[in-house]
């Protein structure tokens, strides 16, 4: 039997949305007909169809099995399904969601960023397989809607790559600006000694600080990886990797102007494979190791979105209306 379109994932999706999809579906518009009809850019205009054609997807899956987008029998923190109900099903604002619901301490970000994470937290390492399920949802909603909803330390990457790579140039940015002091503690408190365990760290400084080699063997500790996770400091099993790595930065100057649209698309597909390679790539990115990604974050949006008769919810809504006309 062919599936069919749920009217409860139709209604979350925004005004945007829903017409970015009848305008493909419906009237057969290309990307740039049916940007120009809603008035957006067409990069912009193919982030909303994307988002919408992935959020009618996994909503409609979800609603197959679940009456709710969090069954009441889940125990949940009472503002923080709130919260999660309006910014998902209502499309609230982060802003909108927390004046609604009125709580003076959710109101404060930081403690209600505490509450999120433990009860993703909680979720995400239950033997529950509905805790998981909705868990692996909120995530996915938050990656790929136009605003996250979810404290950034605990963000996986956006679905979209030009959102990646802000995030990827801020990341370079930081490890260009540790001061030469900063080197020198971690140098002192981390680096490995003769017969230890090593990993490789890559150090980005202009100062001589006494080494042979800007890849600095680090004694393999889970402390050191935590540690060193946490100011962003990227971690190689093999030093001919951390090598690659360390060129790469090096070579890409955040603070020069004027970089050549082609110098992008040849540099940014060869940082995010070299630093993939990285031991706490997880730790840094913020994502949930242990979470099985449903789509690769930089799939190539164009190439989704100009064949979407490859979609089966989409092709089954096609074959629908078509039937529905004779």
């Amino acid at each position: 039997m062919e599936p069919t379109l749920n009217n409860e994932a139709w209604a979350i999706l925004t005004e945007d949305e829903q017409l970015a999809v009848s305008l493909k579906l419906g009237y057969n518009k290309s990307s740039w007909e049916a940007g120009e009809i809603v008035g957006r850019a067409h990069y912009k205009f193919l982030e909303i169809e994307a988002r919408a054609k992935h959020f009618l997807k996994i909503f409609t899956e979800h609603f197959e099995v679940y009456d709710e987008l969090i069954p009441g029998y889940v125990p949940m923190n009472k503002q923080v399904r709130e919260y999660f109900r309006l910014t998902m099903v209502k499309r609230y604002s982060v802003g909108d969601a927390v004046e609604k619901i009125g709580i003076r301490d959710f109101a404060r970000a930081n403690l209600r960023n505490e509450l999120i994470i433990k009860t993703l937290e909680r979720m995400v390492n239950s033997k529950s397989v509905i805790d998981k399920s909705i868990a692996t949802m909120i995530f996915e909603f938050d990656r790929w809607n136009n605003f996250r909803i979810l404290p950034r330390d605990i963000q996986e990457p956006s679905a979209f790559k030009r959102r990646n790579k802000n995030y990827d140039i801020r990341n370079i940015k930081n490890l260009l600006s540790i001061s030469p002091f900063s080197w020198k503690i971690v140098l002192k408190r981390c680096k490995a000694s003769p017969g230890q365990k090593v990993i490789y760290m890559p150090m980005f400084t202009n100062h001589d600080l006494g080494e042979d080699s800007p890849i600095v063997p680090i004694k393999y500790t889970v402390e050191n990886v935590s540690e060193l996770s946490k100011i962003g400091l990227f971690l190689f099993t093999r030093e001919e990797r951390a090598k690659e790595f360390y060129e790469l930065v090096k070579e890409y100057d955040v603070q020069t102007r004027g970089k050549s649209c082609v110098y992008g698309q040849q540099f940014w597909p060869k940082f995010r494979k070299s630093v993939k390679d990285a031991l706490n790539y997880n730790a840094i990115r913020k994502r949930i190791p242990s979470r099985k990604f449903l789509e690769s974050a930089l799939k190539d949006i164009d190439a989704q979105l100009l064949n979407p008769q490859k979609d089966e919810l989409y092709s089954s809504m096609k074959r629908q209306r078509a039937h529905r006309k004779k």
